[in-house]
């Protein structure tokens, strides 16, 4: 529907990505990003407008990626992101700059305008783990984190969640 990767082809993809990135002791970060109050759209406005909304939005990620990105649909309105190539700052502001971006975008649906807004969380292979299940655990954590932190933000990850203390 969204014309992104499934979950599967994502984490098969991703972590073929992810050992390159550590045999060749390259940067590689991920995201995890959660559309804010996506029920309330479907709520509102019913699911086909909020199918519509999911693929306007990946429409505009998938643009805004550079070309060894993967971008997948986790699930619902889960979506992951992986950025072989990028420290954890670097992906921290390119994923902001697109937040910032599709919070600016009016998406016209029918007779009604829609702003779609979404918390991030980033992690870092070299600051976090070598392995992909840890390192999307890592950014999950920090995307609630971001909801927590009152949405429509990206927090990176500092550190692994059991050690924060």
């Amino acid at each position: 529907m969204t014309g992104i990767a499934n979950r599967r082809h994502l984490l098969s993809g991703a972590g073929k990505a992810l050992e390159l990135a550590r045999l060749d002791n390259q940067p590689y970060s991920v995201a995890v990003l959660d559309i804010d109050h996506f029920k309330s759209i479907n709520d509102q406005y019913g699911h086909a407008s909020g199918d519509i909304a999911l693929q306007r939005m990946t429409q505009f990620i998938t643009a805004a990626l550079p070309a060894e990105a993967l971008f997948g649909r986790m699930g619902g309105e889960e979506f992951a992101i992986t950025l072989p190539g990028y420290g954890l700052n670097e992906a921290h502001a390119l994923i902001d700059n697109i937040r910032q971006g599709l919070a600016a975008q009016a998406i016209q649906i029918d007779s009604y305008t829609l702003h779609i807004t979404f918390s991030a969380g980033v992690a870092e292979r070299k600051r976090h783990s070598n392995q992909l299940s840890e390192l999307l655990k890592i950014a999950d954590h920090a995307m609630y984190q971001a909801k927590h932190n009152g949405r429509n933000r990206v927090e990176s990850a500092f550190q692994a969640p059991d050690s924060a203390g």
